[in-house]
C-alpha cells in the first residue's frame, strides 16, 4: 500500500491540478466575453478563419492588403488604428492565424508555420483575390516572407513591421528535436498554470512588449490583449515557437530569392528601441540581405501597429502603391 505521505501529496496534485484548470477555463471564458469576434468567418480547406474585410480596391489593378500578426497576438493589433485609415484607399484583409484569436485548424491538419504560410494562398483562392501585399508585424513578417517566397506570382509586395527575420538565438538540432516530441507537455502547460500566472504578471509583461512606449489603457479589449490569457492562444504560440527553428532557417536560406527580378517589392519600419527583437540584428541585418526599399527606422518599441499606426500607414502605402505600378 502507498504510504501516507504519498497518498496525501497525490491527492494535492490532483486538486492543484483541477484547480489550475477550473481557474484557467474561467479565465478564458471572461476573456472571450471582454473580446468577442469582430469580424466574420471563411471555411477553408485547413481552417475555419476568423477575418476583419474592410474596404474596396480603388482599381483592378491594386492590390489586396492582407494583414498578419505575431506570436499569441490576433486581429485586434490591426483594428485598433491601422485598419479604418488603410480601408479608405485599399481592401484590408487582417486574419487571426489559427489558433490566435478565434480561427482554429481543421481536425488533421498539422499545426505549422507552413501550414500557415500555405494559408495565404487559400485565402486568396477562396476570396478570389489575385494579388495581394502582405503586412506582416513580428512573427507575422517571417511567415510574410515565408509566403512570398513560396508564392512569388500571388505576392505582388511585402511590408514588413519590426518583423523576425532571423532566429534571436542558436537553437540545437538536438533541442529543437526535444521541443518537437513535447506537444503534451505544452497541452498541459497551456491548460493549466499558464494562463492563471500570466494573469498575475499581465501588467509587466506587457510593459516589457511595448517598452519604451506606454501600453494604451485600452489594449486589453481594444487592442485584443486580454485574449493572450486564453489556453487556446497560448498553447498555439508554444507550437510556433517550437516549430520555428527548424522552419525558419529554410526561410533564412531563400532570402537571395528575394533580390531576383520579378520578385515582391519589400518594405520594412523598426523601431530602434524594440526590446523584443533587435533592431540591428533582426532590421539591419535583414534590410543589408535584401536590399530593402524603403527601410525606415524610428524611435519606437516593437508594438508599431498600436503605438506608430501614422509611420505603418505611411510604408504600407508606398509597398502597395509601388506594387500596383
Amino acid at each position: 500500500m502507498p504510504s501516507p505521505f504519498l497518498s496525501i501529496t497525490l491527492a494535492a496534485l490532483v486538486i492543484a491540478t483541477v484547480t489550475l484548470w477550473v481557474t484557467t477555463t474561467v479565465l478564458t471564458r471572461r476573456a472571450e466575453a471582454r473580446v468577442p469576434p469582430a469580424g466574420r468567418w471563411i471555411d477553408l480547406p485547413s481552417a475555419h478563419l476568423h477575418l476583419i474585410d474592410r474596404g474596396q480596391a480603388a482599381s483592378a489593378q491594386a492590390p489586396v492588403l492582407i494583414l498578419i500578426h505575431g506570436l499569441a497576438g490576433q486581429t485586434q493589433h490591426f483594428s485598433y488604428r491601422l485598419i479604418d485609415e488603410l480601408a479608405q484607399s485599399y481592401r484590408v484583409i487582417a486574419i487571426d492565424r489559427p489558433g490566435s484569436g478565434y480561427s482554429r485548424w481543421r481536425a488533421g491538419v498539422r499545426h505549422t508555420l507552413e501550414a500557415q504560410v500555405a494559408l495565404i494562398d487559400e485565402i486568396a483562392r477562396h476570396l478570389d483575390l489575385q494579388r495581394v501585399v502582405l503586412v506582416g508585424h513580428s512573427l507575422g513578417g517571417a511567415i510574410a516572407l515565408g509566403a512570398a517566397i513560396r508564392y512569388p506570382d500571388r505576392v505582388a509586395g511585402v511590408a514588413l513591421l519590426a518583423p523576425l527575420t532571423r532566429l534571436p538565438i542558436e537553437v540545437s538540432p538536438r533541442l529543437a528535436r526535444w521541443l518537437a516530441s513535447t506537444d503534451w507537455l505544452w497541452r498541459f502547460v497551456s491548460q493549466t498554470i499558464a494562463t492563471p500566472m500570466l494573469r498575475v504578471r499581465r501588467q509587466r509583461l506587457r510593459a516589457d512588449l511595448f517598452a519604451p512606449d506606454a501600453v494604451p489603457a485600452d489594449y486589453g479589449v481594444q487592442g485584443g490583449g486580454d485574449l493572450t490569457l486564453r489556453s487556446g492562444q497560448l498553447l498555439a504560440a508554444c507550437r510556433d515557437l517550437v516549430a520555428l527553428p527548424a522552419w525558419l532557417e529554410h526561410v533564412v536560406s531563400r532570402y537571395d530569392d528575394l533580390r531576383s527580378p520579378g520578385f515582391p517589392t519589400v518594405g520594412m519600419l523598426y523601431g530602434l528601441q524594440d526590446a523584443v527583437l533587435s533592431p540591428s540584428l533582426q532590421g539591419a541585418w535583414f534590410a543589408e540581405r535584401v536590399q530593402v526599399s524603403p527601410y525606415r527606422t524610428l524611435d519606437a518599441g516593437h508594438m508599431l501597429p498600436l503605438t506608430r499606426p501614422e509611420a505603418c500607414v505611411q510604408l504600407i502605402r508606398q509597398v502597395a502603391d509601388g506594387a500596383s505600378r
